[in-house]
């Protein structure tokens, strides 16, 4: 066959084959175009392309290999029989005992896939002298990782006989790339030294397998067996594929159908919480309180939410530093929602908590915060029937390091430990579905604060605007009435009455009295029309303060200590400086009668006695005294504008603003998240 053109080995097929190619109809997956006879025997033609080659297989058509003519009515009669199936292991089962009818093969099997790759035999249909392998569990070396790949690529695996010779490909390498040919999709690529040993480990001369394939995984395997060698052709083959391809389509299906109170009373649950989230507050106390909450949303789960470093536990859930560890795993895992029932063998801070959290459903709502939403489930001990141990390691051959399958397939019993019960696909897909409405709701209120916000931010520059001009405008006409009243009681003093005098010494007194507040008022608005930031030494801005205060320290002997030197911040070092003066005045001014003012400025790190926890891990810096302090009560009024505690003229008077000055110099300086 080698150097002869395509025409000489298919004649006129050759033509319909280029014409399918040059179409594009052959590729990536193999088609059936035709058949041809040589030396009195018939053989089928599959061809597709790849890499740009045209890859052409040839098989023969043995005589009584396949009911060719009855294939149409068998394949029509084995989808009417999977259609009355009840449950989805009795249609898989329907899939096996069909398949079996159409090929003849001694055992059909539905293999499934466990989350850990593990697999077990499903459903089974066999020749009565034939050993069982129903419910069966094989550790995941049996089907390696690249296996299971290429069931992906190509869905169909004949292998006629175990004990045939294998033929290289000539020639070995493109000529034109250097590459050799990929034979993923080829019917007729040799098998893995590995599996064929597999097999006669088994008894097995022949085999035939399908993927079952489910959202883009591979969700299990049709596996059929034969005990001598057997020849499936294409057709027969196709009609196989056809009803395994029905099982992938019915899976999600028949889950659905068979879960259907299931997913009724989580439909319910779900539609509730989300109702709740829509309009509370506060969602995650929405997610907490009763009808339902988070941790009954799910059957048989506790739930855990983390936030800000804070575990909300809903249940009986491990402790707070375990299931931080947990939320941190999640945040650094690709998807959005992650689901197994075996948390203890991805993070380690989780083992020997099993009785609480064997398994984790949860999803990650911010990943830079770390904010995850977690569904936890108690371990749930089973008892496992392997074909034989799946513990056992697997040996080195004869001829050298090549790993050889292992021999033995009894049955052996293992207890399961620290695992859950596993998540269905409708629970995954409500906390998919809860992740996706958190995330659109949490935008839309970040939306809504933001247009609140600078609304707030209108309102607010809005009056201060307001009180800056009305402030500055009230001036005027208030030198007037101080100044002609001033005028009067020079002007007509003697005429006047004693109690005329005194109704004038009270419009001075009062004017004086508003103009401070008008002062007050405009230095008040002048704080928020400032911006300057930067670093400022704390040390030099308090001694300036002392210096400003220099009079009055000295009038009243007032003693000020400065324990030890400040640290430097950034901020702005005027607003700095106001505000130490403004607080060590206060200090000085408010002691009582005949006693000496002792103020001290210092400050305190995070983990240093005295370190306020109000500070909330910031730098704290004080200001503190020995004068007459304020009542409990009363701390918060203090800080409104115009509010004295005392009397007017009471140690020394003022206006009642310069501890609102302060207060909202301290929220204008409040670091934003980084700065020092």
């Amino acid at each position: 066959m080698l150097g002869q053109g395509l025409d000489g080995l298919l004649g006129d097929l050759a033509g319909v084959i280029l014409r399918a190619a040059r179409g594009g109809e052959l590729e990536e997956q193999p088609r059936l175009l035709g058949g041809v006879v040589r030396a009195g025997s018939t053989l089928d033609v599959i061809a597709h392309t790849r890499q740009g080659l045209l890859v052409v297989e040839v098989e023969p058509r043995l005589p009584g290999e396949g009911p060719r003519g009855s294939l149409l009515l068998q394949t029509r009669h084995a989808v009417m029989q999977l259609q009355a199936a009840l449950t989805f292991r009795a249609y898989c089962q329907v899939v096996a005992a069909q398949i079996r009818s159409l090929t003849g093969y001694d055992r059909v099997m539905i293999y499934r896939f466990a989350e850990d790759h593990h697999g077990w035999v499903f459903a089974e249909d066999r020749r009565d002298d034939w050993e069982p392998y129903l419910d069966l569990h094989y550790p995941a070396s049996d089907i390696p990782a690249q296996a299971r790949a290429l069931f992906l690529l190509n869905g169909v695996r004949l292998l006629p006989d175990r004990a045939y010779v294998p033929v290289p490909v000539e020639p070995a390498l493109h000529p034109g790339t250097g590459e050799p040919l990929d034979m993923s999709h080829t019917f007729l690529r040799g098998a893995s030294v590995m599996y064929t040993e597999y097999l006669a480990n088994m008894g097995v001369q022949a085999s035939l397998t399908l993927a079952i394939v489910r959202d883009g995984a591979l969700w299990g395997l049709v596996a059929c067996h034969h005990g001598t060698a057997r020849h499936i052709p294409y057709e027969v083959r196709a009609s196989c594929e056809l009803l395994a391809q029905l099982v992938s389509l019915q899976i999600g299906e028949r889950e659905r159908r068979e879960d259907a109170g299931h997913m009724a009373r989580l439909e319910r649950g779900y539609g509730a919480l989300l109702a709740r989230l829509a309009t509370a507050p506060d969602m995650l106390a929405a997610l907490s309180e009763p009808g339902p909450s988070l941790d009954e949303l799910l059957e048989g789960t506790s739930a855990a939410i983390v936030t800000g470093g804070i575990v909300y536990a809903l249940g009986a859930t491990p402790p707070g530093p375990v299931a931080q560890a947990v939320a941190r795993w999640v945040a650094e895992q690709p998807d959005d929602v992650v689901a197994t029932g075996h948390l203890g063998a991805l993070v380690p801070e989780a083992r020997g908590h099993e009785g609480t959290a064997a398994g984790l459903l949860a999803f990650c709502l911010d990943r830079t915060s770390g904010d995850v939403v977690m569904w936890l489930r108690p371990e749930h001990v089973a008892t496992v029937t392997w074909a034989g141990d799946p513990t056992k390691p697997v040996l080195s051959g004869p001829i050298g390091d090549r790993l050889t399958p292992r021999k033995s397939f009894e049955a052996w019993a293992q207890e399961v430990k620290g695992q859950s019960v596993p998540w269905r696909h409708a629970e995954i897909d409500a906390a998919r579905r809860l992740r996706s409405a958190l995330v659109s709701l949490v935008y839309q209120r970040n939306e809504e604060l933001g247009r609140l916000n600078a609304t707030l931010a209108r309102s607010n520059q809005e009056l201060d605007d307001f009180a800056y001009v009305a402030s500055h405008d009230l001036k005027e006409p208030l030198r007037g009435i101080y100044n002609y009243a001033t005028f009067l009681l020079e002007d007509a003093g003697p005429q006047l009455q004693p109690e005329d005098r005194q109704k004038l010494d009270s419009i001075l007194r009062l004017a004086r009295r508003m103009r401070a507040l008008i002062d007050s008022l405009l230095h008040f608005s002048r704080v928020g029309r400032t911006e300057a930031s930067g670093p400022v030494d704390l040390g030099e801005v308090v001694h300036e303060a002392i210096d400003d205060l220099d009079a009055r320290i000295r009038a009243t002997g007032a003693v000020v200590t400065v324990p030890r030197p400040l640290p430097t911040v950034v901020g702005d070092a005027a607003q700095l400086g106001e505000m130490f003066t403004n607080l060590m005045s206060n200090a000085i001014k408010y002691t009582a009668p005949g006693e000496t003012p002792r103020l001290e400025v210092g400050h305190r790190h995070p983990g240093e006695d005295g370190y306020p926890e109000a500070a909330g891990g910031d730098l704290a810096v004080y200001v503190a005294d020995e004068g007459i302090g304020i009542p409990a009560a009363q701390r918060d009024s203090v800080f409104q504008l115009f509010r004295r505690l005392h009397a007017p003229d009471a140690y020394g008077g003022g206006t009642g603003a310069g501890l609102t000055i302060v207060r909202k110099l301290i929220e204008r300086l409040a670091p934003a998240e980084g700065d020092a």
